[in-house]
């Protein structure tokens, strides 16, 4: 009786990782190599407007901006690739994505200010109102 069970899980074991388990592992090396091409793009990107660039201020702009557009890629891809590996793993995404989008209006109303900031600080990053390594006290506190 156990031979056979070890011999079932086996085959089972082996039919999931030449259909299901390589597609994730694909997945897997997509994710990797989509992670790294964003990371050289925006390297690259800095580099040529860096050189394009006179001051140090606005050298200190694109280096935030191209953290911020790096973050957003690296976020969309983990996205994407996380929900089809758990897709392939078996689990259903309806209603992870349908309690998802419900999640996200309720927070959406909860936190319009938070939104709100959100794009406040981006286009005040865009503008180059403030830069990283910029210093700012406000009421006493400075950081």
């Amino acid at each position: 009786m156990p031979d056979s069970y070890v011999t079932g899980l086996i085959e089972r074991w082996f039919e999931w990782s030449t259909t299901s388990g390589l597609r994730v592992l694909i997945i897997a090396v997509v994710m990797t190599a989509g992670l790294a091409i964003v990371k050289r793009a925006m390297n690259r990107f800095q580099k040529v407007y860096e050189g394009t660039l006179p001051t140090e201020a606005q050298i200190k702009r694109a280096t935030t901006l191209t953290h911020v557009i790096r973050d957003v890629g690296r976020v969309a891809i983990l996205a994407v690739g996380g929900m089809m590996i758990l897709s392939e793993v078996g689990i259903d995404l309806k209603p992870i994505l349908a309690a998802a989008g419900l999640g996200g209006l309720a927070i959406g109303f909860g936190a319009q200010s938070l939104v709100k900031d959100v794009i406040t600080g981006f286009f005040i990053l865009l503008e180059d109102s403030i830069r990283v390594g910029d210093v700012v006290e406000i009421a006493g506190v400075g950081g």
